[in-house]
């Protein structure tokens, strides 16, 4: 049974399968028939993947300081979040099965791109922090 840190309701194993589906989604994104909207998405959930593999295999090596450790959780789970908020907008615009430029300006999704990519990048952003944080 994988137990809490810190009563987050989050735990190393969630922690660890970040990566993976950060990479499940960055996958869809590149495999997609709309790729070229994905493009700059694709980019940071590489980016994100990268900095949660190291932040995993740092986990996996030494213990935390508890506030380290908490700041990082906390940081996971709204990553988390993140891409299933992420994925789920993917299903719902990718449902639409479409190309056409105007159907996909009219249903938002240049709106919501720019927030989740904005969002994503502050996740990378701390993510990083706390990866750098750990390592001294």
């Amino acid at each position: 049974m994988a137990v809490p840190f810190l009563g987050l309701g989050f735990t190393v194993e969630d922690f660890i399968r970040l990566g993976p589906f950060a990479w499940s989604v960055y996958e869809r994104c590149r495999k997609s028939s709309n790729v070229k909207r994905y493009s700059g998405l694709a980019g940071e959930l590489l980016e994100l993947r990268k900095v949660l593999r190291n932040l995993q295999v740092l986990i996996e090596q030494q213990a935390l300081e508890p506030k380290i450790e908490a700041e990082l959780f906390v940081r996971g789970r709204a990553c988390r979040e993140l891409l299933v908020e992420l994925e789920t907008l993917l299903e719902r615009y990718e449902s639409q099965g479409t190309q056409s430029d105007k159907v996909w300006d009219r249903t938002g999704w240049n709106q919501e791109c720019r927030n989740i990519r904005a969002r994503l990048l502050t996740s990378l952003t701390l993510l990083s922090a706390s990866y750098n944080d750990a390592k001294r």
